[in-house]
């Protein structure tokens, strides 16, 4: 899954020490951000049912000072179920889907 999050974080340094913060405290996850996006995007990529994910999100970027919102889809939250291809990477279709984002 890909949940989708609204950020405040609009500096390079920041970001990636945040994304470094992410992939130590979610084993497994990858993250990126989008700083050119108005709403300064943070995809964070995990596999599987994390019912508490977002709300540690939320609350990491709280506790560096910075804030983070689950971006929805009327009352959805917006997150995007991706294929594994058997080799375990991930299709070359998430491209195509990170544009549309």
């Amino acid at each position: 899954m890909i949940e989708v999050f609204k950020t405040n974080v609009n500096d390079e340094v920041i970001a990636q020490r945040l994304i470094k913060q992410l992939h130590d405290t979610f084993i497994g996850c990858s993250a990126n951000f989008d700083l050119t996006d108005c709403d300064l995007i943070l995809r964070l990529c995990h596999e599987g049912v994390e019912p508490m994910l977002v709300d540690s999100v939320i609350d990491l970027f709280k506790q560096h000072g910075y804030c983070a919102e689950e971006l929805t889809e009327g009352e959805q939250p917006l997150t995007i179920t991706y294929a594994i291809q058997e080799n375990n990477s991930l299709s070359s279709t998430i491209g195509v889907i990170f544009c549309l984002l």
